[in-house]
């Protein structure tokens, strides 16, 4: 299986020279960061995504994911928003990040759902049909440059760790179970739209891991790895919480999953480079260990 990293590891570097440092410490594959993504749509022409592919293919280096705007999303921003004008923008600034992966070679878009706080079931029912309702229109612009969506699940605002169960005893968000996330893909196009397994968010919710890779199976189409102890979505690196990892791997191997295993661990992220690049070497280890 492939594995690779999250670019925001380097994140105080501009996305070529990230890149080149991941390359030297050996990883072949990444996700582009939202962050690095950003900081190229405020000043992007033609000849940046030109330099960002020539610079990607000299490495040798591939970049098989891309993280969507949606960290930039709000309660009063985001395609669920209840007004339809904001909505509509944010549907727009998706798919023009779609466009950025079409320019930049990168064959899937990872995206959150839309969210907000739903405190009754029929909130949650209202949140699932804008879901659908904007993923159409993603998925509609994406199919027209042959770039898949991931569908990342979420958690809610205070994880009952109760899996599918909705009880509702707290404010919760549409996306943070099994069945929600696939009910988006499966209303919109499952040839275009997937699903993205962050790990992290799913050991913090109480999923089984393990059960969810094989209930998602060929929906899965990309993923975020990282750990945490149950308490918080704390993005530590694999080993560090409380995840069962062998589980985990079996279940990916077991559905001959082929998409990127992407590291997205900010909570290992020090500010000093060398540090970091230890780090890095381990988190180089750790992987090779857990797919032997």
């Amino acid at each position: 299986m492939k594995y690779g990293i999250w670019t925001n590891f380097y994140g105080d570097l501009d996305l070529t020279t990230a890149l080149s440092r991941l390359n030297d410490h050996g990883f072949k594959y990444v996700e582009y960061s939202f962050e690095h993504i950003l900081a190229i749509e405020r000043g992007c022409s033609e000849s940046t995504f030109k330099n960002i592919r020539e610079a990607a293919d000299s490495l040798g280096v591939a970049a098989l994911q891309m993280h969507g705007p949606s960290l930039d999303w709000t309660e009063t921003y985001s395609i669920v928003c209840r007004d339809e004008t904001v909505r509509r923008i944010c549907v727009e600034r998706t798919c023009r990040w779609i466009e950025y992966c079409y320019k930049l070679n990168v064959p899937v878009l990872v995206e959150h759902p839309g969210s907000m706080q739903a405190k009754t079931l029929d909130d949650l029912k209202t949140l699932e049909k804008l879901n659908v309702e904007s993923f159409k229109s993603i998925a509609k612009f994406a199919k027209d440059r042959c770039i898949r969506i991931a569908i990342e699940n979420i958690f809610d605002f205070k994880p009952e760790k109760l899996k599918d169960i909705r009880f509702l005893k707290y404010p919760a968000r549409y996306g943070s179970t099994i069945d929600e996330i696939k009910k988006i893909c499966e209303a919109t196009d499952p040839d275009i739209a997937g699903i993205c397994l962050d790990t992290g968010h799913a050991n913090y919710q109480g999923l089984d891991i393990a059960n969810a890779v094989k209930e998602f199976n060929s929906l899965l189409y990309a993923t975020h790895i990282n750990d945490n102890d149950g308490s918080g979505d704390q993005h530590l690196s694999p080993l560090r919480g409380s995840i069962d990892w062998k589980s985990v791997i079996d279940s990916f191997k077991s559905i001959q999953y082929d998409g990127l295993l992407s590291l997205e661990v900010p909570g290992e992220i020090h500010p000093s480079i060398t540090v970091r690049d230890n780090r890095l070497k381990s988190l180089l280890i750790t992987m090779e260990n857990l797919l032997r």
